[in-house]
């Protein structure tokens, strides 16, 4: 699951990136977004190694 989200990671802020470009609709983007930052915040034991040094 961890990797998981770090690969959606990016793609969802160059989904957001071009939606923002175009004008396009923000509801099923912000949606994905809010599920992503979520998965992310039920998972935050699992990330902590990877952000805290030594």
């Amino acid at each position: 699951m961890r990797r998981n989200i770090l690969v959606l990671t990016p793609i969802m802020v160059g989904i957001l990136a071009h939606h923002f470009t175009l004008g396009m609709g923000f509801p099923i983007p912000l949606a994905i977004t809010a599920i992503l930052v979520w998965m992310m915040v039920e998972n935050r034991e699992k990330y902590m190694p990877m952000i805290k040094t030594g």
